[in-house]
């Protein structure tokens, strides 16, 4: 993932993760079935935490250091840039695939059959 100075390896993660599961998906808010089928080992033990029935801003908000501005504000800026991003076209090497396969899934269906990473991509 790309590092920041504002924000951890797992909220950059989380934050990837979830515009990417958005994009693909064509969804409004993070698909966290998504989020857990790709993310670190890191980032799942954190996602272990939450109650089935928690909602998407409880889950952000518990691994989001939300509670100081700058982080939020941090998160919320980039949020916004990497789903414009997306949406021009940009994916990450490791993720081009998998959001390919899921559009064209997505597009067939509303089937979620999350394809696995390439190895070495």
């Amino acid at each position: 993932f790309y590092v920041d100075t504002v924000l951890n390896r797992n909220e950059m993660e989380l934050l990837w993760l979830g515009e990417e599961s958005m994009c693909c998906l064509y969804r409004t808010e993070f698909d966290f079935d998504f989020v857990w089928e790709y993310a670190s080992e890191s980032l799942r033990m954190e996602l272990r935490k939450f109650s089935p029935d928690s909602s998407e801003n409880q889950k952000i908000m518990q691994i989001v250091r939300t509670e100081d501005i700058i982080i939020g504000k941090r998160f919320t800026i980039l949020r916004e840039q990497v789903r414009l991003a997306l949406g021009k076209g940009f994916r990450r090497p490791m993720m081009k695939l998998v959001i390919a396969d899921l559009r064209l899934q997505q597009r067939d269906s509303k089937l979620k059959v999350f394809p696995p990473l390439k190895p070495g991509v």
